[in-house]
């Protein structure tokens, strides 16, 4: 679970107490993207796993845009070495670069 509080996220706030068991706690899916120095995708799943994570809530914006920057850095790899950096996939193309044909 990625939420900092003991109880679900409401309307984009979490909710009860502290997993860390202090008074404040920062939840870090509400970070803006320029200040992520480091990722990991575990709780958003792998990007290859095509979830498009669409829903506006604090616990999808980042991993959306974080699945965005892994399929551009692939794409710009891949035009590294004389390819397109575009698959044939039509699952949200321009989000996943066309490496995707459907969710999951």
């Amino acid at each position: 679970n990625d939420n900092p509080k003991m109880n679900e996220t409401i309307n984009d706030v979490p909710q009860g107490e502290c997993r860390t068991g202090q008074d404040r706690c920062e939840d870090c899916r509400a970070r803006r993207f320029e200040d992520v120095v480091s990722f990991h995708f575990t709780n958003c799943l792998k990007p290859w796993h095509c979830q498009p994570h669409k829903q506006d809530k604090v616990q999808m914006r980042l991993c959306r845009r974080m699945t965005h920057e892994w399929y551009q850095v692939r794409s710009h790899l891949e035009q590294s070495w004389g390819r397109t950096g575009f698959g044939d996939g039509k699952f949200d193309h321009e989000h996943f670069f066309g490496n995707c044909n459907e969710k999951g």
